[in-house]
């Protein structure tokens, strides 16, 4: 047999000295014989000498009060109180517990009440042919002890033999909270060890708990925040046939009954059967929540804890404390955790918050922020839909591979919107890293799920839905509440980047409209040819676009480029109209147009950034020109850009002072004057596009150009 914890401690009380000493004077006193048993098998923990009586009707070593179960056969079937033994003397039996819990049983026996019982014990030996002196002698030896007296006495030793054992497992008590101390101590310095970042801190969590016990065997669950579902986090062992990343449904483990009541659940046998039906000897599988004052955390769920007496459970009262402790750690580390994450998020968000307030259209604002949601979730589609200030139209990456169906109905249900029936005005769809096939096939059977799970997240301006910041197909199969506070985050401020982008849109809008009603006054004083000013526009935007501009750059071009001669309304019609050469005060007098043109333009403060270019787009590269004789790259970019398409189009638009040049000549000349007159890159790259222009045989609005390397000029 193996000894159970208790056993062990209860065999070093009944052979130690003070409950030999105990017992030997009992027997010495009273003549009465004692036994000690364990009540699961009757093995003895002390026995006295047996009685004079036993041993002549039961001669055989082993058999009597010294022997298995004593002179009374199972005791744990006779009960306690008043019986008698196996010769018919009576016995007291009583029950040895400790908390409530019967530890074992004291039998006092080999003696008789009266004296008429020692007769009938005399006349039963004389039938079993014992001599008549031997019974004489043996009977004599039987002490005579009055029923009470016999209570009395067996009290007195069960009293005693309590004692002793509240005093082992006090003593003991003493050992097992200076190995808590221990426990913890070393847990302590293992966790700070270890660190809060660390992914191993729960594997180590779980080991100490299953240290405890004993245990070989077990897992820790933590709960997801506001839902019923609980992730598996740590595994030793065989554990039910889970392993680390499952996630669990509380209502069909043993866990949701501990996360729910704060209880501690033990169960043995069968599935539910919990505590207080574990038989003596038996193991079973524990649950103990990790309690805070919210609420569970999580739970340990422990296999093969031995659930019989006072030592098991103060181990699981040690393994209770130890997962308060552990709880206490946990939530540290996830409060950490969520603190450096907020932190993170607060650095990013304020970068991001930085580079949205640089954009100046809606588009430059979704650019910006699909890649911020995209880090956030890592999920395989996301987009911005814009539904207010006049656009209808979504902006979508594409991080994996997914099926043009999928797309749409990705929209759709982020939108709320029918977008079969009615779809979007614009949807710029761009790959990044993924794929977009018009129909799965063989090869690709998993492009998305139609349907799969979308995070929609609202657009919100001063209390009007303006879009929906979305995604879908999560890297990790599903959206959690972490994603949704990402995102509301981020949102708040992409709806103000939007807001302020979109009123910058519609004051442009108007900006243009007014620059075109100058532009229209202007080509109508009829001193130059229709349609210049337009051509202009294109040319320069052309050009900026070939040098890789960026949309800022690219709209001060334009419209410095619609409204660069506004200054000649301050000039003399004869001498912009004169056949022949100027003279020098004539030539000056036009040449002041630059001057009265940036004046004009200074006084809207939209246009501040175009005042400098309209100021010098007479300068040369030799800085030989006009107003203030700047040269190279002293001369603002945009003005030596402007330069080149003015020029050019003047040449090839008839004049009344000299003739209109073919294409060729046009170019011949931007060709000589490069380095001298005009910037040589400028010259250079709009070459390139008057090449593109003439393959696409257009005429008016130049073809597209390729994907350039960046711009060619210096800032």
């Amino acid at each position: 047999m193996t000894d159970r914890p208790d056993d062990a401690l209860l065999h070093a009380v009944f052979s130690g000295k003070e409950w030999r000493e105990a017992a030997d004077a009992m027997f010495e006193v009273a003549g009465a014989a004692i036994v000690v048993s364990l009540p699961s098998d009757g093995s003895a923990l002390y026995a006295s000498p047996r009685c004079a009586y036993c041993a002549l009707i039961h001669p055989a070593e082993g058999v009597g009060m010294t022997g298995g179960w004593g002179c009374l056969g199972r005791t744990g079937e006779v009960g306690t109180g008043a019986t008698t033994c196996f010769s018919g003397l009576p016995c007291q039996v009583a029950a040895v517990s400790y908390t409530g819990v019967q530890l074992a049983h004291l039998t006092v026996g080999g003696f008789v009440s009266t004296t008429r019982e020692r007769k009938r014990m005399f006349e039963r030996l004389l039938s079993l042919g014992v001599a008549e002196a031997d019974a004489c002698h043996a009977v004599r030896d039987i002490p005579v002890v009055p029923r009470r007296k016999a209570e009395s006495l067996v009290t007195a030793l069960r009293v005693h033999a309590e004692s002793l054992i509240a005093r082992a497992y006090e003593s003991r008590g003493s050992a097992d909270r200076m190995r808590e101390l221990e426990v913890f101590l070393d847990a302590g310095r293992e966790f700070l060890e270890l660190g809060h970042g660390e992914d191993e801190l729960e594997h180590r969590i779980l080991a100490r708990a299953l240290l405890v016990v004993g245990a070989e065997r077990g897992r820790l669950v933590l709960r997801r925040p506001g839902t019923d579902l609980a992730d598996v986090v740590a595994v030793a062992g065989e554990s039910d046939g889970l392993v680390e990343g499952d996630v669990l449904r509380l209502g069909e483990v043993v866990e949701g009954r501990v996360l729910a009541s704060g209880n501690s659940v033990i169960v043995t046998g069968r599935e539910g059967t919990e505590a207080g039906r574990a038989g003596r000897g038996e193991t079973a599988t524990v649950s103990i929540g990790l309690r805070r004052p919210e609420g569970c955390l999580g739970a340990f769920t422990i296999h093969g804890v031995v659930t019989h007496g006072p030592a098991t459970r103060e181990a699981m009262r040690l393994l209770e404390r130890f997962a308060t402790v552990a709880a206490t750690v946990l939530e540290n580390t996830r409060s950490d955790r969520e603190a450096r994450r907020s932190l993170r998020e607060m650095v990013h968000l304020d970068a991001f918050a930085r580079t949205l307030a640089a954009c100046s259209t809606c588009d430059e604002v979704a650019e910006v922020a699909i890649p911020v949601l995209h880090h956030i979730l890592d999920a395989g589609v996301c987009g911005i839909a814009l539904t207010a200030w006049r656009l209808d139209k979504v902006h979508v990456s594409v991080y994996t591979t997914v099926t043009r169906e999928v797309l749409s109905a990705v929209i759709g249900e982020a939108t709320g919107r029918d977008v079969a029936a009615e779809p979007f005005a614009a949807v710029r769809a761009t790959t990044v890293g993924g794929e977009i096939l018009d129909a799965a096939d063989g090869d690709h059977a998993t492009a998305g799920d139609a349907d799969g799970p979308v995070l929609s997240v609202p657009l919100s301006v001063r209390g009007t839905v303006v879009g929906y910041a979305f995604a879908a197909l999560p890297s990790a199969g599903r959206f959690v509440a972490a994603d949704q506070r990402g995102v509301e985050s981020a949102t708040a401020h992409i709806a103000c980047a939007l807001d302020r982008a979109a009123e910058w849109e519609l004051l442009r809008a108007d900006h243009a409209k007014t620059i075109a009603a100058l532009a229209a006054a202007l080509d109508s004083a009829e001193r130059v040819d229709r349609g210049h000013t337009d051509r202009i526009a294109e040319y320069a935007i052309a050009l900026g676009r070939e040098l890789g501009l960026p949309s800022d750059e690219l709209r001060s071009l334009h419209f410095a480029a619609v409204v660069h001669d506004i200054g000649t309304v301050g000039v003399d019609a004869r001498l912009l109209d004169k056949a022949g050469p100027l003279t020098a005060e004539e030539r000056a007098e036009v040449q002041r147009h630059v001057h009265v043109g940036a004046d004009i333009i200074g006084q809207l403060q939209f246009l501040e950034d175009v005042t400098p270019v309209v100021r010098h787009h007479h300068e040369r590269w030799d800085g030989s020109g006009y107003p203030a004789g700047l040269d190279g790259e002293r001369i603002p970019m945009l003005a030596r850009l402007l330069a080149v398409v003015d020029a050019f189009d003047a040449m090839t638009s008839p004049r009344p002072y000299r003739p209109q040049l073919t294409l060729a000549e046009a170019r011949a000349e931007l060709a000589r004057g490069a380095g001298t007159q005009f910037d040589p890159g400028a010259v250079q790259a709009f070459v390139a596009v008057l090449d593109r222009q003439a393959l696409a045989g257009m005429t008016g609005l130049l073809a597209t150009r390729h994907a350039g390397d960046g711009r060619h000029l210096p800032a």
